[in-house]
Protein backbone atom coordinates (compact mmCIF):
# COMPACT_ATOMS: atom_id res chain seq x y z
CA UNK A 1 0.00 0.00 0.00
CA UNK A 2 1.10 3.47 -0.56
CA UNK A 3 0.07 7.15 -0.24
CA UNK A 4 -1.61 9.24 -3.00
CA UNK A 5 -2.69 12.66 -3.10
CA UNK A 6 -5.39 13.01 -5.71
CA UNK A 7 -4.94 16.89 -7.44
CA UNK A 8 -6.77 19.26 -9.32
CA UNK A 9 -4.38 19.61 -12.25
CA UNK A 10 -5.62 22.74 -13.19
CA UNK A 11 -5.04 24.12 -10.07
CA UNK A 12 -2.75 21.83 -8.21
CA UNK A 13 -4.54 21.87 -5.15
CA UNK A 14 -4.55 18.39 -3.23
CA UNK A 15 -8.36 17.18 -2.73
CA UNK A 16 -8.12 13.95 -1.30
CA UNK A 17 -5.45 11.78 0.46
CA UNK A 18 -5.73 8.04 -0.41
CA UNK A 19 -3.73 5.18 0.78
CA UNK A 20 -4.01 2.06 -1.69
CA UNK A 21 -1.72 0.40 -4.02
CA UNK A 22 -0.67 1.35 -7.61
CA UNK A 23 -2.87 -1.16 -9.59
CA UNK A 24 -5.79 -0.20 -7.69
CA UNK A 25 -4.99 4.07 -8.44
CA UNK A 26 -4.33 2.40 -12.00
CA UNK A 27 -7.54 1.13 -12.51
CA UNK A 28 -9.06 4.33 -12.36
CA UNK A 29 -12.11 3.54 -9.59
CA UNK A 30 -10.96 6.33 -7.69
CA UNK A 31 -10.80 8.51 -10.45
CA UNK A 32 -8.38 9.38 -13.54
CA UNK A 33 -5.05 7.78 -12.58
CA UNK A 34 -3.18 11.12 -13.56
CA UNK A 35 -4.59 12.72 -10.77
CA UNK A 36 -3.60 10.90 -8.46
CA UNK A 37 0.55 11.33 -6.99
CA UNK A 38 2.15 9.03 -5.06
CA UNK A 39 3.98 10.98 -1.59
CA UNK A 40 5.73 9.97 1.71
CA UNK A 41 4.32 10.84 4.95
CA UNK A 42 8.02 10.30 6.40
CA UNK A 43 9.42 12.82 4.54
CA UNK A 44 9.55 16.79 5.43
CA UNK A 45 11.85 19.44 4.07
CA UNK A 46 12.92 16.93 0.97
CA UNK A 47 14.64 14.89 4.36
CA UNK A 48 13.43 11.10 4.90
CA UNK A 49 12.71 10.37 8.17
CA UNK A 50 12.45 6.70 10.11
CA UNK A 51 9.71 6.37 12.97
CA UNK A 52 10.60 4.62 15.40
CA UNK A 53 8.79 2.24 17.99
CA UNK A 54 8.23 5.31 20.40
CA UNK A 55 6.55 7.37 18.01
CA UNK A 56 9.91 10.10 17.15
CA UNK A 57 11.64 10.18 14.09
CA UNK A 58 14.88 9.88 13.23
CA UNK A 59 16.80 11.50 9.98
CA UNK A 60 17.40 8.16 7.65
CA UNK A 61 20.37 6.86 6.67
CA UNK A 62 18.99 6.15 3.08
CA UNK A 63 17.84 9.41 1.84
CA UNK A 64 16.75 7.39 -1.70
CA UNK A 65 13.02 7.01 0.29
CA UNK A 66 12.86 11.01 0.19
CA UNK A 67 9.69 11.85 -2.38
CA UNK A 68 8.48 14.91 -3.44
CA UNK A 69 9.79 17.08 -0.04
CA UNK A 70 6.63 17.08 2.31
CA UNK A 71 3.75 14.74 2.65
CA UNK A 72 0.63 15.82 0.80
CA UNK A 73 -2.57 17.73 2.60
CA UNK A 74 -5.61 18.14 1.53
CA UNK A 75 -5.83 22.23 0.75
CA UNK A 76 -2.31 22.30 0.09
CA UNK A 77 -0.06 22.08 -3.00
CA UNK A 78 1.54 20.63 -5.81
CA UNK A 79 4.20 21.88 -7.61
CA UNK A 80 4.67 19.70 -11.27
CA UNK A 81 7.64 21.56 -11.46
CA UNK A 82 9.66 21.06 -8.53
CA UNK A 83 7.44 17.71 -7.88
CA UNK A 84 7.05 19.30 -4.44
CA UNK A 85 4.12 19.02 -2.04
CA UNK A 86 3.64 22.29 0.54
CA UNK A 87 0.62 23.63 2.56
CA UNK A 88 -0.35 27.36 1.97
CA UNK A 89 1.17 29.97 3.91
CA UNK A 90 0.50 30.02 7.03
CA UNK A 91 1.21 34.51 7.36
CA UNK A 92 1.43 36.44 4.61
CA UNK A 93 5.05 37.90 5.54
CA UNK A 94 6.31 34.31 5.26
CA UNK A 95 8.03 32.95 2.05
CA UNK A 96 8.21 29.86 0.70
CA UNK A 97 11.93 27.73 0.34
CA UNK A 98 12.35 26.61 -2.69
CA UNK A 99 14.73 23.98 -1.34
CA UNK A 100 12.80 22.33 1.26
CA UNK A 101 9.28 24.05 0.22
CA UNK A 102 9.05 24.82 4.05
CA UNK A 103 7.17 28.47 4.53
CA UNK A 104 9.77 30.57 6.68
CA UNK A 105 9.46 33.65 8.63
CA UNK A 106 10.82 36.86 7.46
CA UNK A 107 13.14 36.91 10.85
CA UNK A 108 14.07 33.50 12.42
CA UNK A 109 12.99 32.89 15.98
CA UNK A 110 14.38 34.02 19.09
CA UNK A 111 16.39 31.59 20.28
CA UNK A 112 15.75 30.99 24.18
CA UNK A 113 18.39 29.25 26.67
CA UNK A 114 15.34 28.68 28.37
CA UNK A 115 13.97 25.70 27.04
CA UNK A 116 10.08 26.49 29.10
CA UNK A 117 9.73 29.77 26.21
CA UNK A 118 8.35 29.49 23.52
CA UNK A 119 7.43 31.76 20.88
CA UNK A 120 4.18 32.33 18.28
CA UNK A 121 4.54 34.66 15.07
CA UNK A 122 2.37 37.75 15.34
CA UNK A 123 0.96 40.00 11.92
CA UNK A 124 -0.55 43.09 11.62
CA UNK A 125 -1.45 45.10 8.52
CA UNK A 126 1.55 47.99 8.70
CA UNK A 127 -0.31 50.84 8.72
CA UNK A 128 2.03 53.39 8.40
CA UNK A 129 2.90 52.16 4.87
CA UNK A 130 -0.14 50.58 4.05
CA UNK A 131 -2.71 53.19 2.26
CA UNK A 132 -5.83 53.41 4.11
CA UNK A 133 -9.58 54.78 3.04
CA UNK A 134 -11.96 56.12 5.52
CA UNK A 135 -15.09 55.55 4.20
CA UNK A 136 -17.55 58.25 5.52
CA UNK A 137 -20.72 56.36 3.24
CA UNK A 138 -19.97 52.78 5.64
CA UNK A 139 -21.56 52.46 9.29
CA UNK A 140 -19.71 53.06 12.03
CA UNK A 141 -17.75 50.47 13.97
CA UNK A 142 -19.09 50.16 17.36
CA UNK A 143 -16.67 52.62 18.97
CA UNK A 144 -18.46 55.77 17.24
CA UNK A 145 -15.29 55.87 14.75
CA UNK A 146 -15.28 55.78 10.94
CA UNK A 147 -14.91 52.49 9.01
CA UNK A 148 -11.73 52.02 7.56
CA UNK A 149 -10.68 49.62 4.81
CA UNK A 150 -7.10 49.20 3.50
CA UNK A 151 -5.92 50.03 -0.25
CA UNK A 152 -3.87 46.92 -1.90
CA UNK A 153 -1.00 46.42 -1.65
CA UNK A 154 -1.55 45.67 1.64
CA UNK A 155 1.54 45.65 3.58
CA UNK A 156 2.06 43.42 6.37
CA UNK A 157 4.59 43.33 9.22
CA UNK A 158 4.93 40.59 11.90
CA UNK A 159 7.35 39.40 14.56
CA UNK A 160 7.77 36.90 17.24
CA UNK A 161 6.65 37.40 21.06
CA UNK A 162 6.11 35.13 24.06
CA UNK A 163 3.47 32.68 23.81
CA UNK A 164 2.61 33.60 27.82
CA UNK A 165 2.20 37.24 26.19
CA UNK A 166 -0.27 36.61 23.63
CA UNK A 167 -3.95 36.28 24.87
CA UNK A 168 -5.56 33.79 23.31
Amino acid sequence: MAHFARVDLSSNRVLQLVVASQEYINSGKLGPPEEFIQYSYNTIGGVYYDRNPDGSITKSNDQSKALRKNPASVGGYYDPDADAFYIPSPYNTWELNMDTFQWEPPVPPPNSENTTTSFVWVEEIDTENTKTIIMKDKPKNNDGSDYVSFEAPIIWKGKWVEKESVSE
